[in-house]
């Protein structure tokens, strides 16, 4: 995983770097973050139907998908922020 970190914080934010996928404004690596503290967990997650490689993934476990949060593929990720735009809890970070 060359040019990827992933980072977890105690307060169960999940940050994932994403290296091939630049900033036009600064030349920065983007981090995809998922928040899972204002995660609805719907079934329905509309960041996740958007993504066009479908790096958004529900952790497995649960009632039904999602319902115990969900996660992003970073192999799959390519840091678009389609799913930061969509997300109506702004659980969805992209920076």
């Amino acid at each position: 995983m060359l040019g990827k970190v992933a980072r977890h914080t105690p307060w169960g934010i999940q940050l994932r770097t994403v290296g091939h996928k630049r900033s036009r404004r600064t030349n920065a690596v983007q981090t995809v973050s998922i928040d899972s503290a204002t995660c609805d967990r719907s079934p329905a997650c509309p960041a996740r139907r958007v993504c066009p490689k479908g790096a958004i993934v529900p952790v497995s476990g649960g009632v039904y998908p999602g319902s115990n949060g969900y996660t992003v593929i970073e192999d799959l990720c390519v840091g678009c922020g389609i799913c930061a735009r969509v997300c109506p809890g702004g659980a969805v970070n992209l920076g």
